[in-house]
C-alpha cells in the first residue's frame, strides 16, 4: 500500500516539474513567478521523498538540493511580491 502511494506521489512530482518546464518554455510563466517556483518545490520534494524511501542516495541528494533552492527562490519571490504591494 505504501509503495503505491509513494509511486503516485513520485509521479505527481514528475508531472509538476514537467508542467513548470512546459509553461516556462511556452512563456506562460516566468522563472520568478510564484506558481513556477511552487511547482518545482513540490516536484523536487515529492521526488526527494520517493528516492529517500527507496534509498536512492544520489537522487535523494539531488532533490534535497533542488528543494532547498526552490524554497530559497520562493522566499525571494514572496519578498519581491510583498515589495510590490
Amino acid at each position: 500500500m505504501i509503495e503505491e502511494i509513494l509511486l503516485l506521489f513520485g509521479i505527481s512530482g514528475i508531472i509538476a516539474i514537467a508542467l513548470s518546464v512546459v509553461l516556462e518554455t511556452l512563456n506562460k510563466l516566468g522563472k520568478n513567478h510564484i506558481t513556477f517556483v511552487l511547482l518545482n518545490v513540490y516536484g523536487s520534494f515529492a521526488l526527494f521523498i520517493y528516492a529517500l524511501y527507496y534509498h536512492t542516495w544520489l537522487f535523494v541528494t539531488l532533490n534535497a538540493f533542488l528543494t532547498g533552492v526552490g524554497i530559497y527562490s520562493l522566499g525571494l519571490a514572496l519578498k519581491k511580491r510583498k515589495g510590490k504591494n
